[in-house]
C-alpha cells in the first residue's frame, strides 16, 4: 500500500496530465493495491471442504456428502426456474 501511495504522489505531481485522467489513474492504482492486499489470510476449512477430497467412509460422512449434493441441486434448480406469472391456459379456479 505504501508503494501505491508513493506512485499516486508521483502521478499527482505530473503537470502535463489533466486532473480527470490523474484521478482515474490513481483510482486504478489504489484498487489494484487493495486487491493484492486481500487474500493473504489462510482459509478456514469447513466440514464440506474436508470431505471434498476424500471418499466417504462412514454414515455421517456419507450423509454430509448427500447434503452437499442436495444443496448444489437446489441452487441449480433455483437459477433455472423461470420468472413471471404462470399461464394455466386461461382457466381460473
Amino acid at each position: 500500500m505504501e508503494a501505491a501511495r508513493a506512485k499516486a504522489e508521483a502521478i499527482s505531481g505530473q503537470e502535463d496530465l489533466p486532473m480527470g485522467s490523474k484521478m482515474k489513474e490513481i483510482q486504478k492504482l489504489m484498487a489494484k493495491a487493495r486487491a493484492s492486499g486481500k487474500g493473504k489470510g489462510k482459509k478456514k476449512a469447513t466440514r464440506s471442504d474436508q470431505y471434498k477430497k476424500t471418499k466417504p467412509l462412514d454414515r455421517r460422512m456419507m450423509s454430509d456428502k448427500r447434503a452437499i449434493n442436495h444443496k448444489a441441486k437446489k441452487k441449480a434448480a433455483k437459477k433455472s426456474k423461470p420468472k413471471g406469472k404462470k399461464n394455466n391456459g386461461g382457466k381460473s379456479r
